[in-house]
């Protein structure tokens, strides 16, 4: 009872991210990775679960497999009442082979496996407490010297991020069919400008990479990402290409 009253009422929906599965050529390096994070990692034959000190949960699992890394899966838990009513809903696929089988699956819009699955609600229902704060005596370093830094522990693993060539249709699957809800977006990048030619013509997440000139050709506002050089780009954008482009500045230096 305390799981549905942590849910939108008249909403079918997923509740949680309740396992990402990946696979690495080397699970040694993924080991000791996921060691420096933080996490409770436990070796299983040729697999690591990555756990978070404090919670039973879950919460990913890494496979050696294949010569580079690799997005397998990612497991939504549900509720069980809306395991009939997702079932309708969705166009079934085949589980995973590394998976256990369970619950419901389907493609999103990139094949990428998804499982639907009847899962306790591990998402945070509120803000974590955060830490207290040792008081610091006027005169004294407020940071600890290396030797005595403790270790990091993260409390929770409640995000994915992935990457998509396409945004809007990954975000409609999300909506529609999930059930998420978009808490902020930026614009849709249509492409990214470089003025090293050896860039030119090729593409990065899907986005061509275009010389300075095109520029000309299109009136989508610019966003420039580099801090040492805002002001440069800006006065070539203005002045040397002549674009009246909106400019968004991240540092306004």
């Amino acid at each position: 009872m305390a799981a549905l009253k942590n849910r939108r009422p008249g909403v079918l929906a997923v509740h949680s991210v309740n396992r990402f599965v990946f696979s690495v050529p080397k699970l040694e390096e993924a080991e000791r990775f996921y060691k420096t994070f933080g996490l409770d990692v436990r070796r299983s034959g040729n697999q690591l679960d990555l756990y978070t000190y404090g919670h039973p949960h879950c919460w990913g699992t890494v496979h050696e497999r294949g010569d580079k890394k690799h997005f397998e899966y990612v497991s939504y838990g549900i509720f069980e009442e809306d395991l009939d009513a997702f079932r309708k809903k969705i166009k079934p696929s085949e589980p995973h082979p590394l998976s256990d089988g369970k619950g419901l699956w389907l493609l999103d819009p990139d094949g990428v496996p998804n499982q639907l699955v009847v899962a306790p609600k591990v998402s945070p229902s509120a803000k974590c407490v955060p830490s207290p704060r040792v008081p610091v005596p006027p005169g004294k370093g407020a940071a600890p010297s290396r030797s005595k830094v403790q270790p990091t522990r993260p409390r929770y693993l409640s995000h994915v991020l992935r990457f998509t060539p396409d945004v809007p249709r990954m975000t409609r699957f999300c909506s529609d069919v999930l059930g998420l809800r978009l808490s902020d977006k930026s614009a849709d990048i249509v492409a990214f400008i470089e003025s090293n030619s050896r860039y030119h013509g090729k593409t990065l997440h899907g986005r061509p990479i275009l010389a300075p000139a095109a520029l000309k050709d299109h009136r989508e506002p610019v966003l420039i990402s580099s801090r040492v050089f805002e002001k440069e780009i800006a006065e070539q954008i203005r002045h040397d290409l002549g674009c009246s482009n909106e400019l968004i500045l991240l540092y306004n230096v």
